[in-house]
């Protein structure tokens, strides 16, 4: 009889074992779909991140060209487009 309760001991262990396996790797699998769900968002914002500063910076290229007469007006836009650019770098 203690053959047969150990070998339904070691039965039970190894049920428990395959349960657990199928747990991590459904656990696994879940993570991994959203690991890539994560990185395909990560590389939108990368991607509008860097639009948005490119046409931030043709913007104030255009604006440094403006006539000096609205050189008040031009140093208002310039730093907004300052703060914008910073806010944006700490996103």
């Amino acid at each position: 009889m203690e053959l047969f309760d150990q070998i339904g001991n070691i039965e039970l262990k190894t049920r428990q074992l395959v349960k657990r396996l199928e747990r991590f790797s459904s656990n696994n699998k879940d993570l991994l779909e959203e690991n890539k769900a994560l990185k395909e968002k990560l590389h939108l914002q990368q991607s509008n991140h860097t639009i948005f500063k490119e046409k931030i910076l043709n913007i104030k290229e255009s604006l440094e060209k403006v006539e000096e007469g609205n050189a008040t007006k031009l140093a208002h836009y310039l730093r907004e487009i300052e703060q914008c650019v910073a806010w944006m770098q700490q996103q």
